[in-house]
Parts: C-alpha cells; sequence; structure tokens
C-alpha cells in the first residue's frame, strides 16, 4: 500500500499532466476564432461543475465523514476563478513562454508565505527550489521572445497571477491539512468558480463556439484540466503541504514541452538545455522525496 508522501507525489504528477495538456486543448478551441479568452473560462467552468457532481454521483463516492466547509470552498472558488482569469488576461499581451516562467515563480512565493505562518521549508526543500527556477528557466524556449514581448501589464498581470495562486494554494494547504476525502471539496470550489463566472456573464455577454471541435475541445478542458488535475492538486497538496506540492508541480512545464514534442513534430523540437532543465526539476522531485524513500525503507527493516 502507498504511503501519504507517495501517493501525494503522484497525485501533484496527475495534476500536472492534466493541466500541461490544456495549452493544446486550447488550440483546438481557439481555432474556431469566434472565443474571447473569457469565454473559455466561462465554459470551461459550466461544463466542470455539472461533470465532478455528476461523476460523484455515478461513482457512488461518499461524503467525508466529517462536515465538508462549504462556504470556506466556495471563496476557494472564486479565488481559483481569479487565477484563471488573470493568467489568460496575462496571456493575451505576452507570450506564453515568457509567462510559464514568470508564473513559476509562485513556488517561491509559498515557501515565504509558508515560512512567515509558522511552517518553514527544510534546507532541502530551500535547495529543490533553487533547483526548479533554474530548470524551469531553461525548459522553456525564451530565446524565442522577441523585445517587443516585454509587455509591462502583461508582466504584472503574471506576476499577480502567480501572487494569487501561491495564497491559494497555502490557503488550500491548510484548510485541507488531514483531510482524506477531498472529491466533494473539490466539487465544492469547482462550483465556486463559476459563480462570479454566471454572475459576470450578463454583463459581458458569452459567444457560443461555431464549430463541433471547439464544443469537444471544451468539455475536454474541463474533465482533463479542470475536474482531473484539480482534484489531484487538492489532494496532494492536503497530503503534502502548500510548499511541497508547489515545488513538485514546477513538473507541469516538462510534460508541456514533452507532450507538444510528441504531439507537434513538425514545430517543436527538443534541445539539450531543455532536457537539462527537465533533469535539474526531476532531481528536485527525488530530493524532495528522499526523506520519504527512507522511512518506506526503515518500516520492512523494522519488521525484520
Amino acid at each position: 500500500m502507498l504511503n501519504r508522501q507517495t501517493e501525494g507525489l503522484l497525485l501533484i504528477i496527475v495534476a500536472a499532466a492534466g493541466y500541461a495538456i490544456m495549452p493544446i486543448l486550447a488550440k483546438v478551441v481557439y481555432a474556431d476564432g469566434t472565443l474571447h479568452p473569457m469565454d473559455v473560462v466561462t465554459w470551461r467552468f459550466i461544463f466542470a461543475t455539472p461533470l465532478i457532481w455528476i461523476l460523484l454521483r455515478i461513482l457512488r463516492v461518499p461524503a467525508p465523514a466529517e462536515p465538508t466547509p462549504r462556504g470556506a470552498m466556495l471563496l476557494l472558488g472564486v479565488l481559483f476563478a481569479a487565477v484563471t482569469a488573470c493568467a489568460f488576461f496575462a496571456l493575451d499581451r505576452i507570450p506564453a513562454s515568457l509567462y510559464t516562467v514568470l508564473l513559476y515563480s509562485y513556488p517561491a512565493m509559498v515557501a515565504l508565505i509558508s515560512s512567515l505562518m509558522g511552517e518553514p521549508l527544510s534546507v532541502r526543500g530551500w535547495i529543490a527550489l533553487g533547483l526548479t527556477l533554474v530548470g524551469v528557466t531553461l525548459t522553456v524556449p525564451l530565446e524565442t521572445i522577441g523585445s517587443d514581448a516585454f509587455d509591462g501589464v502583461g508582466i504584472l498581470l503574471a506576476v499577480f497571477n502567480a501572487a494569487i495562486y501561491a495564497g491559494y494554494l497555502v490557503i488550500s494547504g491548510r484548510a485541507l491539512r488531514g483531510r482524506r476525502g477531498v472529491s466533494h471539496v473539490t466539487a465544492w470550489v469547482i462550483t465556486g468558480a463559476l459563480l462570479p463566472l454566471i454572475v459576470l456573464a450578463p454583463f459581458r455577454g458569452l459567444n457560443l463556439p461555431s464549430v463541433p471541435e471547439a464544443w469537444v475541445g471544451l468539455i475536454a478542458i474541463a474533465l482533463f484540466s479542470t475536474v482531473m488535475p484539480l482534484f489531484a492538486m487538492l489532494g496532494g497538496t492536503a497530503r503534502l503541504g502548500a510548499a511541497r506540492a508547489s515545488i513538485l508541480s514546477t513538473f507541469e512545464p516538462v510534460v508541456t514541452v514533452l507532450l507538444a514534442v510528441l504531439l507537434l513534430p513538425d514545430t517543436e523540437r527538443l534541445t539539450l538545455l531543455q532536457v537539462a532543465g527537465g533533469a535539474l526539476i526531476l532531481f528536485s522531485v527525488i530530493l524532495l522525496q528522499l526523506p520519504a524513500l527512507r522511512r518506506a525503507r526503515a518500516v520492512p527493516a523494522a519488521a525484520d
């Protein structure tokens, strides 16, 4: 049976994979040519909200023994919607590669916030954090960015997005610490994310996709890049804590690059620097898992 640390690692990897495929699915949706970024965000949660509740009913997932803090989770969902919207507005002004590097400053913010709140990161954790920041910078192809890409507002939005996401992870980590059943928690968070978008829709309007491929892409984003990774991220954060979970989630750009190379071989190439960056991130993951691996080996030895 897997221990909670290993479960947390696997859940974070699943979350990273789910978020990593979203840019590829978004390309399918944006090929429609009729959808604004806020339309995509809104449709994402319009589909994701009933999907998560239907899945809970089909899979007959029992409600957790302890009461679910519904109000807190709805507010957490509103914060998650703000993270998503901020990301799309930033991506509208700066290249995705620059955005990714700025976004992945959030593990450092999480570590700092956690330290200020009495949960300091270990020396091993700070080393892993440094390796991941260097690894992300090497993995993302910044050399393709021109001088006109450094839009001040876009950069501020990306940094603000990282700060909001850091706060989201810290709050969710403290709220879910020790909880084993996060399925219903995830459902309430996704529902909370939908609420402000529904309120805003009558004022800004909501465009409909014009081709079947866009509808399929939106449903795929809702299922594979929203419900699945959010459930996995909350579960991983509950097991590992916000600081460790945020560092481990930097595996996402590595997955994105690998998927781009595999699915778009004519336009994407893997460079030696990207391989080196991926290796640093992978090494940081192993470094963070060393204590859990040692404990796992010590248990059978003690039993003997």
